[in-house]
């Protein structure tokens, strides 16, 4: 499939609309020019670009003769969701042979009709200014008319989502059984908004966001169909900067091409297209990066106020910043996967030394700062102090140390104290490093004396450390058949302090926590009883274990030492994938989402769901970002990709009910059960006036045989 678009046959042609040719009657305001996106818009299905399951699957159905009598197009904006409709319109419609065409040939009369919008056969409408149910009758009373001179009358009906709810009801028998001369083609950005009634009578389609590299192939034809030379790197900054969307390229496109000099070589350079979309060159962001990565705060400021000052936009600077950490992280772990055509050689290299010189955690992080960053930039009024909290924040996190290391000088059989350096050598030293160089760490004389063997401490020594007195567990016990206590701990409440008067030497617990505990078997003393959760208090240096004889206790293997393979701070595991829709409104309220709750509870209703996709009815008016929103915190707690649909349901349409309304339900129905009650008649005929105002359920456990 052909990545570029010819220009419109209805318009001028190339040498008469060209940008820099003829430029004194267009600026005499002849009314020649037409923007990109109109003049190299679409004319059959070999000229899209990135869709091609749609246009493979619309030629198989033009081919085979089974094409839907109703179509909707989904997408984001700029993708051809009105283009799309109008080529579908041309091949069903076009005169260049029997029947419909699998590619138009937009010479006949009816193509090049329908390319002006004005072919009394094909009705486009927009329903953003016709919403009303009037509008739609008067669709309903011309369908039945069969066309005047074409095969098919088509009905594009774009933005569908804003009909009205009556619109949508009068549309829906016509929509199911239409004549066979009668086609529909729906548009639409919201199609969560459509009510689930019109898709199930519609065949879906949704067109994708086309990447970088197809749109840059696609502005390089065009500026050579213009007679334009373009930098590489400025088509492929255009391209980044549309986000998939065709027709917003085209329009930067057209505002970079003005910008250029029409008296000299006209040249696309990638100075001007930084300067004009507000953003900083590779090279400029780079030095950002090594900057404050090295802890030279002052100066990352210094040059981020010249970038500022030249018009850069603070949050395309931190996007920019983002997008070559990721860039740097992907070199790190698969160096082939480092491409990025926006670049040039010289900043891929630099890119790819400061992979090199920094460690995964390393760049890990300073992307997840720059990210929260750009993710607080919503609430923030002064972009410009957010950007400089955010360099700052990077420049005192670059001398962290690695976890790994941190693991090893608290627990490993060698303990080094933490590194203090900064990823990336630099003559200027971080403030934070200056800091902590100053003060001594909490640990530090526990960790400068000699480590013991462990066969020459005291038997004690080696089984337990001394807890402090504010230290406190939570138990948990089972009995063995053969008398004994099996009891290890389930949660470390408190970390056990690093101050503590017994060095354990290799098994020292530092400030970590108790973490991983093997399971140690006590034998039950007397009327012994394992307690479920209780404070241990400090014990003297001769008697590490408390002196309280009936509390069985789990122990730190003695022959497992510690260490950097087994961490004492377990992994972040996702979030199991909830079972039904109770478990998954339980799991946001688990995660303290109360807004997300409350809808999922009282504004939707259950309609499908299956692992990975959510399927809702809308109860009452529902954020647009509902969907979104919910599928993002899915992902993120199960790792697994999500696609929530919320659909709004059709006027008098039976809808299931929401968690809030069963639970209403049920309690109704609990409340009617204890009315029939004996005992709560009788109470009800003693105190007349009286009323039940609340039943609740006791949880009852069976009896033990």
């Amino acid at each position: 499939m052909s990545d570029a678009s010819t220009p419109d046959s209805s318009a001028p042609s190339a040498n008469e609309t060209s940008l820099f040719a003829d430029a004194a009657p267009q600026a005499q305001g002849s009314g020649a020019f037409q923007v990109s996106a109109r003049k190299y818009r679409p004319q059959g299905f070999e000229e899209m670009i990135g869709q091609d399951v749609l246009v493979r699957t619309l030629q198989n159905a033009i081919r085979s003769g089974r094409v839907a009598h109703a179509f909707i197009m989904t997408g984001e904006r700029g993708t051809g969701k009105t283009t799309t409709a109008r080529i579908i319109a041309r091949a069903l419609n076009c005169l260049a042979g029997d029947g419909p065409q699998l590619s138009p040939c937009g010479h006949c009369e009816n193509c090049k009709a329908i390319a002006q919008s004005s072919h009394v056969d094909v009705l486009e409408i927009d329903a953003a200014s016709r919403t009303g149910v009037d509008d739609m009758r008067e669709v309903i009373d011309s369908v039945a008319y069969r066309p005047v001179q074409a095969r098919y009358k088509v009905y594009i009906i774009d933005e569908v989502h804003m009909l009205s709810k009556s619109a949508f009801n009068a549309l829906l028998k016509t929509l199911e059984e239409p004549p066979e001369h009668v086609k529909f083609i729906f548009a639409t950005t919201e199609i969560n908004k459509v009510p689930i009634t019109v898709l199930s009578r519609c065949q879906r389609f949704d067109l994708r966001r086309v990447s970088s590299d197809l749109l840059a192939q696609h502005f390089a034809k065009i500026c050579e169909s213009e007679a334009l030379s373009a930098d590489p790197e400025a088509l492929a900054l255009i391209a980044r900067a549309a986000d998939g969307s065709v027709r917003d390229g085209l329009s930067l496109l057209d505002q970079a091409i003005a910008q250029s000099d029409p008296a000299g070589e006209p040249r696309l350079q990638t100075q001007a297209v930084t300067l004009m979309l507000g953003s900083a060159d590779s090279a400029a962001v780079i030095d950002l990066a090594e900057l404050a990565l090295s802890g030279q705060i002052a100066v990352a400021l210094d040059r981020f106020d010249d970038l500022y000052a030249k018009g850069a936009q603070p949050k395309l600077v931190l996007r920019d910043l983002a997008s070559r950490l990721h860039l740097a992280s992907r070199i790190k772990v698969a160096p082939e996967a480092g491409r990025d055509p926006s670049l040039s050689s010289e900043a891929q290299g630099r890119l790819a030394s400061l992979a090199e010189r920094l460690s995964l955690p390393a760049l890990m992080r300073a992307w997840q700062i720059v990210s929260q960053g750009l993710e607080a930039f919503g609430s923030r009024s002064d972009a410009k102090q957010l950007a400089d909290m955010v360099l700052i924040k990077l420049g005192y996190a670059a001398d962290l140390p690695d976890p790994k290391a941190l693991v090893e000088s608290l627990t490993g059989p060698a303990a080094a104290p933490a590194q203090a350096a900064s990823p990336i050598a630099s003559p200027i030293a971080s403030p934070a490093a200056n800091a902590r160089a100053k003060a001594p760490s909490p640990g530090a004389a526990m960790d400068s004396a000699p480590a013991r063997p462990e066969t020459e401490r005291p038997e004690t020594e080696r089984q337990a450390p001394n807890l402090r007195p504010d230290t406190s567990l939570d138990w948990t016990q089972s009995v063995e058949p053969d008398g004994g206590t099996l009891a290890r701990t389930a949660t470390d409440r408190q970390t056990v302090g690093a101050e503590s008067s017994n060095s354990l030497g290799s098994n020292s617990l530092g400030s970590n926590s108790l973490g991983s505990i093997e399971q140690a078997r006590v034998p039950d003393a007397p009327n012994s009883r394992a307690p479920n959760s209780g404070a241990l208090n400090a014990a003297a240096p001769q008697s590490p274990i408390p002196n309280t004889p009936d509390m069985a206790i789990a122990l730190p293997s003695a022959e497992v030492p510690l260490s950097a393979e087994s961490p004492s701070m377990p992994t972040p595991m996702p979030a199991p994938m909830p079972g039904d829709f109770v478990a998954l409104v339980a799991l946001f309220e688990a995660k303290r989402k109360a807004r997300e709750t409350s809808d999922l509870r009282r504004k939707v209703a259950l309609v499908d769901m299956q692992p990975g996709q959510l399927r809702l009815v809308a109860k009452a008016d529902i954020a647009r970002d509902f969907p979104r929103t919910l599928a993002s915190y899915l992902e993120d707690w199960t790792g697994q990709s999500w696609q929530v649909d919320v659909i709004q349901p059709a006027p008098g349409q039976d809808l299931p009910l929401s968690l809030a309304e069963q639970e209403q339900a049920r309690d109704e129905q609990d409340r009617q059960t204890a009315l029939a009650h004996p005992d709560v008649q009788r109470v009800m005929a003693t105190f007349p006036n009286a009323t039940l105002s609340e039943v609740t359920r006791l949880a009852t456990k069976p009896l033990a045989p």
